[in-house]
């Protein structure tokens, strides 16, 4: 039996789905399976507990698609084959797109660059959960014109496509076969035949999930579906589009809708679409359960045509702001408001921002200023992370000798038994005199006066001892020829020699202590991802021996595709994250930032293979392989007016004037409708310039800098207002040790006492009664500028100075490679044509191999003699 329940936001739906769970626990104690999106399980577990008012979960388990699949699977068997998830996939890709690169047509040239595999790898993902297999696109491409861009396009995908297929059949299981196999053992499950499954949180069921539903619908007893669509008042049944409004707002809803019915009809499942009754209604007032007029009136209108007018009262702030730290800083002293004024929870206010790339930074800033720990609600990629660093930092130092940058991009991780000091003395010793290569090698010698013998012989202890730490390192992984040797002479020495996993542990107790629980959640996840990637590249490609470049690239190819989540560290907390991804209940009131044009809604979402209008091409051919913007555009404003919907007391939203570069930036449409539905709305200044203190006066660290520049200002002849007198009062009063570091900068001169000739001499020069006679330029210079004068001639600072080879020295190189050559094959005496002669003996890949070794070795010698000359 098919159960299709569906309802505006006007409606809890939350509290109708957990009555009728309560209702079916009570009745006959049958598992009930809640399924939901990935980042919405702890939330609904939060739900179940609230509304079902218990303290634990025995007969209702609440679990995401992939989550069931692996329960599913582990019931009734999987598969032999090795599992591959999307950063295995993305390692393939990278090296099929190298090998390919030379067949392509569209995409020749760019397969190397990180955002085409990452393009590549989401694509085929789509196409995987839209059931396009490489024998579809085939078909596609017959219906395309030979000449047109698409038809080069999809040729190369299918290529791209059909080689990784080939490569993964018989042997591998990636994420999205993965669930094809889910779906083959459903039937099989005696923990789906004996359920009542629930599903809910979703706007959209790709054709992947449609066949798990199928599957799941042929084989429980009972599937309930809970969807957002509109229903008409009082009549009980789906309102028509001619009665409804803002009836396109639930046209993606309504198409799941239609389709699950086809499935059910199909199948000869009975089925009932059924709107969810009144009684969960969400009523207007000011009592618990009850939510702001206003708010009521916004649900129903924010998407309306014609709109109906209101009056929003104090539920509703409209703000401009001058930029975004002022954006900011209004917001969070209205957060700070709110809970000292309304008697709010961190957990009962969401923060949406749909520029989390930008904004992120300012805001978790601004806000820690205002005493307001926030959660950043995003996934967070790893490269940037030490350990990462380090890694592929050793691989590059092995694979391409010992360059500078990569020993110090090692050496700056910290998990290098270096000193920060020594790096330091060691890095600028490495600066000054270009130490490069085989440098590295033997005992520096460069700067015996200049630097003096025993600062040398301290810098040689260092370099022994970073030499010593990549050697070992390098004699076990440039030796082996396979990636499965080359990742074991890796793990073994993050394991043996870097203690990689103990000097994890070690950062994830520092950060503990230090109360940064986010990012300590984000380094116990390091190790496992690490683990992760290299067993999936021994997996995949174990047994192929490749280059240390080769190697490291595809290994670094893996790493960026990790995208990790995190869970909020506290319950109690401030959650910022954007409109799709963000899912809250409960929430009292509502913050939005950012509410410019292009961002809400969002505009097209990141690059992909194919661009929207080639897509649309397909779509209008009845070719569906991936998402169009248009049904991402669909998704989007549905989740807005579902967010906009949340608050139940206030909703603050705002946008910038300028962005970070000062151009003027214009607000949204969904600003302006609001504005239009409520007669009495003004939007306001951010607090920066409503000219008002104490909307500056909210918090200890925020307060002080505001009236630290009243009272510079002041001093300048500025009037200084009464609220920052007794600001200072309270500060003096309170917290005398935070008014110290600003009186010392209020009351500092830049008044400094003549040096004195002691001191002038050592600056200056040696012998001092040289130094006296000045030229005129040499005067002039001092007078318009003294400390311009003191860095030329006291300090006197040398540029870097940076050594390249040009055209003309690359060819000196090839000449001296290929007279080595020469001289290496030829027999004196000897015609090169004869039987006996290396000429005629030589193989390809032999010569090849000789020529590389003498373009390396005259590499380095030119480099060497470049760098002598230098010093």
């Amino acid at each position: 039996m098919l159960h299709i329940y569906y309802g505006r936001e006007s409606l809890d739906k939350d509290r109708f789905l957990f009555h009728r769970i309560a209702e079916e626990l009570s009745r006959d104690r049958r598992k009930i399976l809640l399924l939901v999106p990935d980042q919405f399980t702890l939330q609904a577990e939060r739900n179940a507990f609230t509304y079902l008012g218990v303290d634990g979960l025995m007969d209702l388990e609440i679990m995401s698609q992939t989550r069931l699949g692996f329960k599913v699977l582990s019931e009734v068997g999987g598969s032999g084959k090795i599992p591959v998830d999307k950063y295995g996939r993305h390692m393939l890709l990278a090296k099929i797109l190298s090998e390919e690169n030379e067949s392509l047509e569209a995409f020749r040239g760019v397969n190397q660059k990180a955002s085409f595999i990452e393009m590549t790898n989401n694509l085929i993902s789509e196409m995987k959960q839209f059931n396009a297999s490489p024998e579809d696109l085939l078909k596609i491409l017959q219906e395309t014109e030979e000449t047109s861009i698409l038809h080069r396009k999809l040729k190369d995908i299918h290529k791209i496509y059909t080689k990784y297929e080939e490569l993964i059949e018989g042997k591998y299981l990636d994420t999205e076969d993965y669930l094809n196999l889910f779906v083959s053992k459903i039937g099989q499950s005696a923990l789906i035949r004996d359920a009542v499954i629930w599903i809910s949180g979703f706007d959209y069921f790709t054709p992947k999930s449609m066949n798990i539903i199928e599957q799941l619908m042929l084989t429980a007893k009972e599937v309930g579906v809970v969807l957002t669509a509109d229903c008409s008042s009082g009549a009980g049944g789906c309102a028509l589009p001619s009665e409804s409004r803002d009836s396109d707002l639930f046209d993606l809803t309504r198409g799941i809708m239609y389709k699950l019915k086809v499935l059910a009809e199909r199948n000869g499942i009975p089925y009932e679409e059924t709107p969810i009754d009144g009684g969960c209604r969400i009523a207007a007032g000011d009592g618990p359960g009850k939510k702001a007029p206003a708010l009521v009136h916004l649900e129903q209108e924010i998407y309306a045509q014609p709109h109906r007018q209101a009056i929003a009262g104090v539920s509703i702030t409209l703000c401009q702001a001058a930029n975004f730290y002022a954006e900011a800083e209004t917001a969070a002293a209205k957060i700070v408001e709110l809970i000292r004024d309304e008697g709010f929870r961190y957990r009962d206010i969401l923060v949406i921002c749909n520029d989390m790339e930008t904004r992120a930074s300012v805001i978790k800033r601004v806000f820690a200023d205002y005493g307001i720990t926030a959660f950043l609600d995003k996934k967070r990629d790893v490269l940037h992370h030490p350990s990462i660093e380090f890694i592929t930092a050793l691989i590059d130092i092995t694979a391409k000798g010992w360059l500078y940058e990569d020993i110090f991009r090692m050496l700056k991780t910290n998990l290098a038994p270096i000193s920060f000091e020594d790096c330091e003395d060691l890095e600028n010793y490495a600066v000054k005199y270009r130490i490069r290569g085989s440098r590295w090698k033997t005992d520096f010698t460069y700067g015996a006066k200049a630097e003096g013998e025993d600062v040398l012989l301290r810098i040689n202890g260092i370099r022994a001892q970073v030499y010593d730490y990549i050697t070992a390192f390098e004699a076990g992984f440039k030796k082996k020829k396979t990636v499965r040797e080359r990742t074991a002479a890796i793990y073994d020495f993050l394991t043996e020699k870097a203690q990689l996993p103990e000097r994890i542990s070690a950062l994830i107790d520092y950060l503990m202590e230090e109360n940064q629980y986010e990012y300590a959640e984000e380094a116990s996840q390091i190790w496992g991802v690490i683990i992760g990637i290299l067993d999936q590249l021994v997996e995949l490609i174990g047994d192929e021996e490749i280059s240390p470049e080769e190697y490291g690239a595809i290994l670094k190819s893996g790493f960026e595709a990790v995208e990790i989540g995190l869970l909020p560290p506290t319950i109690d907390q401030i959650l910022v994250g954007t409109m799709q991804r963000t899912r809250a209940s409960n929430v009292k009131a509502l913050i939005v930032l950012g509410a410019n044009d292009g961002l809400l809604p969002a505009a097209a979402l990141s690059e992909s293979l194919l661009n929207e209008d080639e897509k649309t091409v397909l779509y209008k051919k009845g070719i569906e392989i991936c998402k169009i913007d248009d049904l991402r555009a669909r998704e989007e404003k549905l989740a807005i007016y579902k967010n906009l919907s949340k608050p139940s007391r206030f909703l603050w939203m705002s946008y910038s004037a300028s962005d970070l570069e000062g151009r003027e930036s214009k607000p949204s449409i969904l600003f302006d409708k609001i504005r239009k539905i409520y007669t009495d709305i003004r939007v306001t200044k951010d607090i920066l310039n409503s000219e008002e203190p104490m909307a500056l006066i909210e918090a200890s660290g925020s307060t002080l800098r505001h009236m630290t520049e009243a009272f510079r200002n002041a001093m300048e002849g500025a009037p200084l207002r009464e609220e920052w007198l007794a600001a200072y009062r309270w500060y003096g009063h309170s917290s005398e040790h935070l008014l110290r570091p600003m009186k010392e900068g209020l009351l500092f001169t830049n008044r400094q006492e003549k040096i004195g000739k002691e001191l002038t001499r050592r600056l200056y020069s040696k012998d001092f009664l040289a130094a006296l006679s000045l030229s005129p330029s040499r005067l002039e210079r001092f007078s318009r500028c003294p400390f311009s004068h003191f860095l030329n001639y006291g300090l006197k600072p040398d540029e870097r100075r940076v050594f390249e080879i040009a055209g003309r020295e690359i060819g000196d190189v090839y000449h001296q490679c290929f007279m080595k050559l020469s001289e290496t094959l030829s027999v004196p005496g000897m015609d090169i044509t004869d039987p006996g002669s290396p000429w005629m003996a030589v193989s390809r890949e032999q010569c090849q191999a000789m020529i590389d070794s003498f373009i390396e070795e005259a590499s380095l010698e030119y480099r060497e003699g470049v760098i002598a000359r230098g010093v």
